[in-house]
């Protein structure tokens, strides 16, 4: 539950149709979706082992190098101007982010507004990512396409639609079957596609967001701590997972961060990592061993896009092989069935 304070406050996120303030029109170019700081938490002597999916290549790295997109984040406004507003809120965001995760790794505590301040940052690493970005491209995509399908299945279908837009008002009989036609054979042939714009999915990502803060605080937060220095946690490019405490049957809705089975993983350092679940807004820490370890970096490499980022290659390599991840290609988070 959010704390009933003047003093807390929750950021608020910015969209292209959602800026109040001053809009930003300078910025850096490259914009990691990755934060920098939160990447050197998993380095060992300042290198990153990281394994491209796409490509079956491990490689090490500096983190100045990893999870960066040129402009991936900049926008253009209404009057045609690149907007910088969004990556400003993330650097806003990973600021405060800091100094909590090392807190939690050292198993200090956090006052309310760090609390609030850390959801934000999680829900954040979430729905920042190409991972989500795509995957809501694909979604919304596949969605205008399943419709498009249900309207024009066949000719008859397909003039009624015509003749319900407005501007097909005047066209004759023979001009409606005629198009009808056309538009019944492109279906037909799978030769309709639809791309969806990556600012329209940047933007409804990042409206998804905004609730996402309020449910995490609500969890328990269970901090997991390495039980030996020569075991280590690794991370990815799709760091936050969403899974549920018991499999359960796949539904129509899917799993949400409000399911009340609905447990949330999210690698902190390469020593630590926390997972959010049931109902309390408790903080627990807990000793990580070998097999917990071992079962946690698997669902974070088995759900990443195409990095892991790890300390040691040969745990890299590990995951690799066992989950087969150079076999399988990745699957956007959001379907139409």
């Amino acid at each position: 539950m959010i704390p009933n304070n003047p003093h807390v406050r929750i950021p608020k996120t910015s969209t292209r149709d959602d800026v109040h303030h001053e809009p930003v029109l300078n910025g850096p170019k490259r914009h990691h979706f990755v934060p920098r700081f939160y990447l050197k938490g998993f380095c060992r002597d300042e290198l990153l082992s990281v394994y491209d999916r796409k490509m079956h290549e491990f490689k090490s790295q500096k983190c100045e190098a990893t999870a960066v997109i040129g402009q991936f984040y900049t926008f253009e406004d209404a009057e045609g101007r690149k907007r910088y507003d969004i990556e400003k809120m993330f650097s806003e965001i990973e600021s405060k982010a800091v100094n909590i995760i090392e807190k939690l790794s050292r198993k200090q505590e956090i006052d309310e507004q760090e609390r609030i301040d850390f959801a934000m940052f999680v829900a954040a690493m979430a729905f920042r990512t190409p991972d989500q970005i795509q995957s809501t491209q694909s979604s919304h995509s596949d969605f205008i396409l399943w419709i498009t399908k249900c309207l024009f299945r066949n000719i008859e279908h397909a003039k009624h639609t015509i003749r319900s837009y407005p501007g097909n008002a005047g066209k004759s009989e023979e001009e409606i079957q005629k198009q009808a036609e056309e538009i019944s054979d492109l279906i037909k042939n799978d030769d309709i596609q639809v791309t969806t714009d990556h600012q329209w999915a940047m933007a409804t990502s990042l409206n998804m967001m905004k609730v996402i803060p309020a449910v995490l605080l609500d969890r328990n937060w269970i901090i997991l701590h390495s039980d030996n220095p020569k075991r280590s946690f690794i991370t990815s490019d799709s760091p936050v997972v969403l899974t549920t405490l018991m499999p359960r049957p796949n539904s129509f809705g899917g799993i949400g961060y409000a399911n009340a089975d609905a447990l949330v993983m999210f690698p902190l350092t390469q020593n630590s990592a926390i997972l959010m679940l049931d109902h309390g807004g408790k903080v627990i820490h807990l000793e990580s061993n070998e097999d917990r370890m071992r079962e946690f970096n698997r669902y974070i490499a088995d759900r990443c896009q195409r990095f892991l980022y790890a300390r040691d290659e040969a745990l890299n390599r590990s995951l690799v092989d066992f989950l087969r991840l150079n076999e399988r290609e990745w699957q956007p988070k959001i379907t139409v069935s």
